[in-house]
């Protein structure tokens, strides 16, 4: 991190100014001559040497902070993908760097341990309907008094238990994705299908066709970069100056001409205790998909206040003995301007 710094122009508060496009010594000797006190450039001088003549304009001066910063993918923007159970990998749909949409086939898993949580379901939903045939039969002869109280709950408790474990089988075949309408055909599918979770690159592919893999396997790795965040430190000292929706920008080291605005999204309340920092976390306010990169660094510039006066563009500043100034225009004639310094 750097200190604070101005950016800064030359204000002036005066009249006509002279703008020089040459500042070597040379040509300022060739330019002008004094004559009682005023610089004088003739009209065909001053068109050959190709100068203009300008205004004091208004100009914004920004007060900046510059740190460094980070950017990362936002929590909600990020995916492992995982198998929900063990199994060998039949294919593989994507590549690495691919741009993947919520939902899109990633890859598919041969599974035995699918194979038989389908089979459990039906063997389950088979009892199940038996049972509910002889509760029901149960509940009429114990309304009639005909079984005894505890003939009927032992069935009643059957006919819950199955209820509830065929409840909880078909939540996991749902969350493995399988139509249970079209298992309840008696079409067991001996393939699990991984879809993305979310939309994004694949940003790490890890798993090869034929590999076994458990649920604890990471298969590939998803980013997405629409909801990326800026993280960035600045100094104890200076927290004080931060608020949350104030403005900054960030750009590459290697391109300070590109930048993007983001604002502070929220400022930490801890304190690094080896560089004595704070982190905080800014959100790009426009799109920055062409430059991100997961854990890229940049620079980060926090504009702290602005106010806007008039300027002048450093080409009218002229440099003698580390004096600067500025030549003011204080009268002319057919052939000749006469210009006066003004020390600045």
């Amino acid at each position: 991190m750097r200190n604070i710094h101005l950016s800064i122009l030359f204000i002036l508060l005066m009249g006509t100014i002279l703008s020089c496009n040459s500042s070597s010594p040379n040509n300022e000797e060739k330019s002008e001559s004094v004559n009682n006190g005023f610089i004088e450039i003739t009209k065909e001088q001053f068109l050959k040497e190709k100068m203009e003549l300008g205004m004091p304009i208004e100009h914004k001066f920004i007060n900046t902070y510059m740190t460094n910063g980070v950017i990362k993918a936002s929590p909600n923007s990020k995916a492992d993908v995982y198998s929900y159970l063990p199994g060998i990998v039949k294919t593989i749909k994507v590549n690495q760097g691919n741009y993947v949409k919520k939902g899109q086939l990633l890859c598919t898993i041969i599974s035995k341990d699918f194979i038989d949580l389908q089979s459990n379901y039906l063997e389950t939903l088979v009892q199940l309907k038996a049972t509910e045939i002889e509760y029901n039969r149960s509940k009429i002869l114990f309304d009639e008094k005909i079984v005894s109280q505890k003939e009927f709950f032992e069935t009643e408790s059957r006919y819950k238990i199955l209820n509830s474990n065929l409840s909880a089988l078909k939540t996991e075949l749902k969350i493995i994705g399988v139509d249970i309408e079209n298992l309840e055909q008696n079409n067991i599918i001996s393939t699990i299908r991984i879809v993305a979770p979310i939309s994004g690159f694949v940003n790490k592919l890890e798993c090869n066709i034929g590999e076994y893999v458990n649920p604890e396997t990471i298969l590939m790795k998803i980013l997405n970069g629409n909801n990326s965040q800026i993280h960035f430190f600045v100094y104890q000292e200076f927290v004080h100056n931060l608020k949350e929706g104030q403005s900054l920008e960030i750009y590459l080291p290697e391109n300070p001409a590109k930048k993007y605005s983001a604002k502070i999204s929220s400022i930490g309340k801890s304190l690094n205790p080896g560089n004595k920092s704070i982190e905080c976390i800014a959100i790009p306010q426009t799109n920055i998909n062409d430059i991100f990169i997961d854990e890229m660094y940049l620079q980060v510039e926090i504009i702290i206040d602005s106010i806007e006066s008039k300027a002048l563009p450093k080409s009218a500043i002229l440099d003698t003995e580390n004096k600067k100034y500025v030549l003011v225009k204080e009268n002319e004639d057919d052939t000749n301007l006469y210009f006066k310094k003004v020390f600045i």
